[in-house]
């Protein structure tokens, strides 16, 4: 389209262009007779001749507007998204590609979960207590259903305590695994059971540091104590009861006495 503007007597002399870009190619026309200047401009045509901006890919465009030519997010190792082109055509962008797709029932790139895909993830896997764990919106882990009961309130509040600073649960040594026949059962800092005050002695077995347990002696004698006989027993705390050891040999009951010559 051919624009001509006329300039009045005295006045000045306006003009059209495309935009603030120089038009190098598109022909203009100038009479001088009135100084009305007759241009036209059809795309924009940079300073290297390129024409960038017609929507059709020329020599050295990397894109044109929409145009990309066979380019597309997915031939550039996306999974889905839009394309978009620089200014001065020389590349396209891929910030609106995209690296995964939420709610394809697949988990991809940067998404935790997807679904009800949830890469076997729990609350309690997550560092919560209990409760229910969900996908949100963006393909990322909603926690709102997760509940915390802090350790140190005094109180069970979950399977994962299984003590609460004097809340045993109605344990004691007795109720609990490891064989403990006596003691004083107490509470850690995590919430589990210390069972250091915990003893297994006195039920008929050898355990742990302890030297007998009722008529489990082991192999050891008073002789074995340094004693020079005597018959050796346990005490009720598991140790030996050295009360019937003496340092006297002890005697055969039948001793072999030699013949008279």
């Amino acid at each position: 389209m051919v624009t001509v503007l006329v300039a009045a007597c005295g006045g000045s002399e306006p003009s059209t262009t495309g935009d603030d870009t120089t038009s190098t190619t598109a022909p203009e026309t100038t009479t001088s007779t009135t100084e009305t200047t007759t241009s036209t401009s059809g795309a924009d045509e940079s300073s290297t001749g390129t024409l960038c901006g017609n929507g059709m890919l020329d020599d050295d465009e990397a894109c044109d507007g929409l145009e990309f030519g066979d380019v597309t997010c997915q031939t550039q190792g996306f999974l889905a998204g839009e394309l978009s082109c620089t200014e001065d055509c020389s590349a396209f962008r891929t910030k609106d590609c995209l690296i995964s797709i939420c709610d394809n029932g697949e988990i991809e790139g940067t998404e935790e979960c997807d679904g009800d895909l949830l890469a076997d993830a729990t609350c309690v896997s997550l560092g919560f207590d209990e409760g229910t764990l969900v996908c949100g919106g963006e393909c990322l882990y909603d926690t709102r259903g997760c509940v915390t009961f802090g350790c140190g309130d005094g109180v069970i509040n979950t399977k994962a305590e299984q003590c609460d600073g004097k809340d045993l649960g109605k344990n004691d040594c007795t109720t609990i695994e490891g064989g403990f026949v006596d003691g004083t059962l107490a509470c850690d800092g995590k919430c589990a059971f210390d069972v250091s005050g915990c003893t297994q002695c006195g039920n008929g077995v050898i355990d742990g540091l302890e030297a007998c347990d009722g008529e489990a002696l082991g192999d050891s004698t008073c002789m074995d104590l340094g004693y020079g006989g005597g018959v050796i027993a346990c005490a009720v705390d598991c140790s030996y009861d050295e009360s019937g050891c003496t340092n006297d040999p002890v005697r055969p009951k039948n001793p072999v006495r030699p013949k008279n010559p």
